[in-house]
């Protein structure tokens, strides 16, 4: 979509007085935002690097140290700028061993909601993908809630317990077993 499309759509929506919504045509992760903003929104794109021009810039100008999967610096950015962040993420953010680092930079945040699209986040994609919503607001524990969007089951949990130390990764569904 383009700015002017955007701005089409918004003409269509009564949104109050008291917000303000920039647009800026750019690369997210070269522009340097000279603000903080009270949310981000964003569905960054998965997988590694496979332009390798655009690999060498990051690295170049240390937006990225190594080719690492390209939702992560989206991430750590939006968490820069940002008071409230909700991102589309691979499942796999929750487990897989590559995410030890930023797991472990969120999760002293307000974490208010995991969603849990399964496949059936996008249609046609077998990928499996969250949303997950972050206060930039530190707290040691707090109430989060899981909404399963394949079973359509809804969770209430102690964060503490989704992130417990015995197990190496995040737990958004457990039982006694």
């Amino acid at each position: 979509m383009t700015k002017q499309s955007h701005k089409i759509i918004l003409k269509s929506l009564k949104i109050s007085k008291n917000i303000r919504i920039n647009f800026y045509n750019e690369d997210f992760l070269k522009f340097q935002f000279n603000k903080k903003y009270d949310l981000i929104i964003g569905n960054p794109p998965f997988g590694k690097l496979i332009n390798k021009k655009r690999l060498e810039d990051y690295i170049k100008n240390k937006i990225i140290n190594k080719n690492i999967n390209q939702f992560i610096p989206f991430l750590k950015k939006s968490l820069k700028i940002g008071k409230f962040i909700s991102l589309v993420l691979p499942k796999s953010f929750l487990s897989a061993p590559d995410y030890n680092e930023e797991l472990k930079n969120i999760e002293n945040l307000l974490i208010y909601k995991i969603i849990d699209f399964g496949e059936k986040g996008f249609k046609g994609v077998k990928i499996e993908t969250i949303a997950i919503i972050i206060e930039n607001k530190r707290t040691i524990n707090n109430k989060i809630n899981i909404f399963s969007y394949i079973d359509n089951s809804y969770n209430i949990l102690n964060k503490n317990y989704i992130i417990d130390k015995k197990f190496p990764y995040w737990l958004i569904y457990r039982n006694n077993f």
